[in-house]
């Protein structure tokens, strides 16, 4: 006997809403940080919970938006919380002497422009923001922790000028109580103090002085007891360097009285200074102060950072961040100081790492010493990546500098080209380049973990941006192809034949040694072809995976967008830009010689990327006004446009990527270029008779889609690269007999074929998931109506929604779902059922049930069912 439950709800239409929840079919965040502004490390013996004593900080973006990141030993990847608008610098407490909560880093400070001040005690999981007068000036610009032992914290905040209001402030958290005060109470006590802005705050790790690098020179404030309070500042001496822009002051860890300040001059010549003061009242005095020159002429960069990073033998050693890389800098302190100085992208690449050679902008740095100051550790942060380095010494003499990516969770930016090849290392992984030429690779989805692993330019061609990479499984290892250009017309591929380990550049000559540019690369999965394609007849292919190339005539393009290999083989498709009756829009490799494939394609002027499954005769192109299909199976094909459903108010459309699904002949997903004013990602189920658009998910309104990727193994998800990094979809297209427990959503699931959940085996629709049946299709035809699909139950099913987040079950048509446009659902006998808050329609049957089956219906609505809801 057959048990069904159903609630009165599911009498009445009931109002249900869609939430967008985390999961793998729905387009999800793989991205750590990025456009990094600041970073910071604390380091120490054991901390309370007995792990490693080091905690790291940066300021970054997954996307948009300004986020703390962190990372902690036990960890080993950089992990990220809630934006924090505004937020600009991030500074930790180290104390060295004691082992409690406030010690190794665990609490750190944030400031935030024209926001507040956030604090974390917690090694940077949870950040809460730090009241503050709203009658104060909050455009802050750094922030200070002074050095103290025990559980008293001072936290000193520094403002831009504005309204001719305090600039510093003084935060107090002593026992437990919290305060602000001004640091210059009124105009009358500092004078000279109002209307500048502070660049950076700096506490001699003593708690004697205060020192303030502003946009008009340095400032110096003396601690001091007094009564109850327990803490005062007082301003001393007039400025120094009066009227200069100083832009940034560090002192040495362990030499309270020896700091490093990097100022502008009024005739805009840099200059690092440092001053080495026997007291506190003489800290920044003129007497104190030596400059740091280079053969005798100022360190003429522009600083963003230093770090004062070892004092010893009368050698003091430091770090400059500028935007044309880091130096090392030696020097013994005298009345002048001639330096030594390393240039540390030219010293890596030396000693054969050159990646700094393309990422030369560095915008902070920060260090933290062993307890015996035996080796510093040194990080340096650029835009895109984040590098440590590590300082060895022997009996305080440098003896060696070795330098390794702390990258793992940082992901590249502006993601021009991707590969999602097949999974060889027990975990997925994706390959991508960026316009900055760096190559990265993201392994596991669950923890993604992004690492630099080499550049798509070569030493010295740092002007050029990434285009396309391509990947390849050899018997015992791969092979990798990236390509780059620059805006002279110069182009780069470089190969490597050991997982990215290292990089040789494979470029083929042009003439006079000259290498042209190239857009787009590709691999033949089945044979040892390799194929490039740039502009004019600048079309190369290899027959020894890329290691040599050879020009291919008799092809001519303005530029050339995509070179694309048969999934079958030994033949390719070649499209870039045409126009009527001047340049042929898609060529086709036969094996043997090329042919011109346009027919059909007279109204396109791009063709941006090409499709196409291994089983299947069909090719797809995706064109400046939509998606073209064409039957290959004969020469030459016609292209036909397949449209419908891809709409957006920029009608035509222009489609930048379209990829198939490796497992589903009859799965495609395209999406919009990166000159769509915003970005759209459509799914045919139907082999491009029809399309959906898929909801963005975690991918930002504002990013540009630069290009979609397919997974080449069983997986069957999709990557998205664009212009704010990496976003991954599950596989959402459905059909056949499922073989193992399966949760659909949440997000978007298509159904193109009978799906069967057998006996022992359970589907759970998660919360929030849409499943849409494509329209009077069944890929497989199979079941009672092999034009229709259906979800055949002889297992278990569990679709069970709350009141926030409905579950669907719905027609893919994309202008008029109406009923009998899929079977329905079907549970055959002993098989069990549960929907609660769901909406079932457009189907023939809404449930059909057999005798024997269990099924439970509360809170749900089935509608637009022509046989009925129930049966």
């Amino acid at each position: 006997m057959s048990k069904c439950k159903i609630s009165l709800a599911a009498l009445f239409c009931i109002i249900l809403t869609h939430s967008t929840a985390f999961g793998q079919h729905r387009w999800t965040n793989l991205n750590g940080p990025c456009l990094v502004s600041g970073i910071d490390v604390a380091y120490g013996t054991k901390d309370y919970d007995n792990n490693e004593a080091w905690h790291r900080y940066l300021l970054g973006t997954n996307g948009s938006e300004v986020k703390p990141f962190f990372w902690w030993p036990v960890d080993f990847k950089w992990n990220y919380r809630d934006p924090l608008v505004g937020a600009n610098k991030v500074i930790s407490y180290k104390d060295w002497n004691n082992n409690t909560i406030y010690s190794n880093g665990r609490v750190a400070y944030c400031s935030a422009y024209g926001h507040g001040i956030w604090k974390t005690e917690d090694g940077g999981v949870s950040w809460l923001p730090k009241s503050f007068p709203t009658n104060f000036n909050n455009h802050f610009t750094t922030i200070e922790v002074r050095n103290t032992s025990g559980g008293d914290i001072y936290a000193m905040a520094g403002c831009e000028s504005y309204n001719n209001a305090a600039t510093t402030f003084i935060y107090h958290h002593i026992n437990g109580q919290d305060r602000w005060d001004r640091l210059g109470e009124d105009a009358q006590n500092d004078p000279d103090f109002y209307g500048v802005t502070i660049n950076d705050l700096e506490d001699d790790g003593q708690g004697s002085v205060l020192v303030a690098a502003t946009s008009n020179g340095i400032y110096t404030r003396k601690y001091f007891q007094n009564g109850n309070d327990n803490f005062q500042l007082k301003w001393g001496r007039p400025v120094v360097f009066s009227g200069d822009q100083v832009t940034a002051v560090a002192t040495i860890d362990g030499h309270y009285t020896k700091q490093i300040a990097s100022r502008i001059d009024q005739d805009q010549i840099n200059h690092l200074c440092f001053s080495n003061y026997p007291t506190a009242e003489d800290a920044w005095s003129p007497n104190t102060i030596n400059e740091l020159l280079i053969d005798g002429d100022p360190f003429d960069k522009a600083v963003r950072d230093v770090e004062a990073a070892y004092f010893g033998n009368y050698e003091i050693s430091c770090y400059a961040a500028t935007n044309e890389g880091a130096y090392l800098l030696h020097f013994t302190p005298g009345t002048t100081a001639d330096c030594q100085i390393i240039d540390l992208k030219q010293y890596f690449a030396a000693a054969g790492y050159s990646q700094l050679l393309f990422d030369q902008n560095v915008k902070a740095i920060d260090c933290y010493h062993e307890n015996d100051f035996a080796a510093s550790h040194i990080l340096i942060a650029t835009p895109f990546n984040i590098y440590e380095i590590v300082e060895e010494r022997d009996g305080g003499t440098l003896t060696s500098l070795t330098i390794t990516d702390a990258t793992a969770g940082t992901y590249p930016s502006n993601v021009t080209g991707l590969t999602f090849p097949a999974n060889t290392s027990g975990n997925e992984q994706v390959f991508t380049v960026s316009d900055n030429s760096f190559i990265k690779r993201g392994i596991d989805f669950s923890s993604i973990n992004w690492n630099a692993i080499g550049a798509a330019s070569d030493v010295g061609e740092v002007d050029r941006i990434g285009t396309d990479i391509a990947f390849k499984t050899l018997t015992a290892t791969s092979c990798i192809l990236a390509s780059s250009k620059d805006d002279q017309g110069n182009g780069t591929i470089m190969r490597s034949d050991d997982d990215g380990q290292s990089w040789e550049n494979v470029s083929p000559d042009a003439g006079g040694g000259s290498h042209l540019a190239i857009n787009t690369l590709d691999f033949d999965p089945v044979y040892s072809n390799a194929y490039a394609a740039g502009a004019d007849n600048n079309v190369w292919i290899s027959t020894d995976v890329g290691e040599s190339w050879t020009q291919v005539q008799g092809v001519s393009s303005t530029e050339f967008h995509d070179i694309y290999s048969n999934p079958s083989g030994q033949s390719a498709y070649l499209g870039g830009h045409g126009e009527s009756g001047v340049d042929v829009r898609a060529y086709w490799y036969s094996g043997s010689q090329w042919g011109a494939i346009d027919d059909g394609l007279s109204s396109v002027t791009d063709v941006n990327q090409f499709a196409q499954n291994a089983d299947d005769y069909f090719a797809y192109a995706a064109t400046d006004i939509g998606v073209f299909k064409a039957d290959v199976s004969s020469y030459p094909p016609t292209w036909e446009e397949r449209n419908y459903g891809i709409e957006t108010p920029q009608n035509p459309v222009n489609i930048g990527s379209i990829v198939s699904n490796k497992n589903d002949y009859c799965a495609f997903l395209a999406s919009t270029a990166s000159s769509a004013s915003s970005p759209h990602i459509w799914a045919s189920g139907d082999s491009g008779r029809s399309w959906n658009n898929l909801p963005l998910g975690d991918i930002p309104e504002e990013s540009h889609i630069n290009k979609l990727a397919a997974s080449q193994d069983d997986n069957s998800g999709f990557v998205a690269g664009t212009d704010l990094g990496v976003y991954y979809l599950g596989p959402i297209f459905k059909s056949g007999e499922l073989t193992e427990d399966e949760t659909w959503g949440p997000g978007t699931v298509i159904v193109n074929g009978d799906v069967t959940v057998p006996e022992n085996i359970t589907l759970t629709v998660a919360p929030a998931c849409t499943v849409k049946f494509v329209y009077n299709f069944d890929k497989l035809e199979s079941g009672i109506d092999e034009y229709k699909s259906e979800l055949i139950i002889q297992g278990t099913l569990v679709a069970e929604g709350d009141q926030n987040n409905t579950i669907v079950f719905e027609s893919s048509h994309p202008d008029a779902p109406t009923a009998n446009q899929w079977y329905g659902i079907r549970l055959e006998s002993y098989s069990t059922a549960s929907f609660d808050y769901c909406l079932i329609e457009h189907a023939y049957y809404g449930i059909f049930y057999s005798a024997n089956a269990h099924l439970a219906v509360d809170h749900s609505h089935i509608e637009y069912c022509s046989a009925g809801g129930i049966y």
